[in-house]
Parts: structure tokens; C-alpha cells; sequence
């Protein structure tokens, strides 16, 4: 894949308005998984190091790579939603539990 193009930048940098995971463009329900995947993938594509001789690109990089190690963050520290049994919540649906 070809390193985005200045304009490209911008518009990934607009992104911040749509909240951490608009930038990283993950899915609200995404799993702590998928958000890995995609910050990683968008640092690959947009590190400054990918714009050596280009001033103008390898400064809007930097800007959106700031964003997204802040999105990615935010996201790695927000609290999880309850898991479902389905999930592995440690309740076993069969076994009742004894009322105090």
C-alpha cells in the first residue's frame, strides 16, 4: 500500500472530531482486539518515517500519529462492558447460587 497522500493526511486527521474510535475507525462494540489491530495498522500507513524528504507530509503525520497514540490510549483505559456467559464470565449458567 502506498503511503497516503497529503490531502489523505488531512482527512484522517479530521477524523479526531468523530472521537477515538472514529480515528482508529473501529466499530463502537469492537473488542479490545480489533482496536489493536487497527491502531497498528493506521501506524504503519502514517508514520513520519514512511515522509523522509516530504516536510509538509511527514509534519501532518506526525501530528495524526499523536492523535491516534492519544485515541488508542483513551481506548486501552476505558472500561470494558460486563462480559456475557457466552464470553466467559466465570458464572456457570447451571449452578445456582444459594440465597443468603
Amino acid at each position: 500500500m502506498d503511503p497516503p497522500t497529503l490531502a489523505e493526511l488531512h482527512a484522517l486527521l479530521a477524523r479526531r472530531d468523530d472521537g477515538p474510535r472514529g480515528l482508529l475507525g473501529v466499530d463502537p462494540a469492537a473488542p479490545p482486539t480489533e482496536i489493536v489491530r487497527a491502531y497498528q495498522a493506521l501506524v504503519a500507513r502514517i508514520h513520519p518515517a514512511n515522509f523522509p524528504t516530504d516536510v509538509e507530509r511527514h509534519r501532518a503525520a506526525s501530528d495524526l500519529l499523536t492523535a491516534a497514540q492519544v485515541a488508542y490510549r483513551t481506548l486501552r483505559a476505558a472500561p470494558r462492558p460486563p462480559r456475557t456467559l457466552a464470553e466467559g464470565s466465570g458464572t456457570h449458567p447451571t449452578i445456582a447460587r444459594p440465597k443468603a
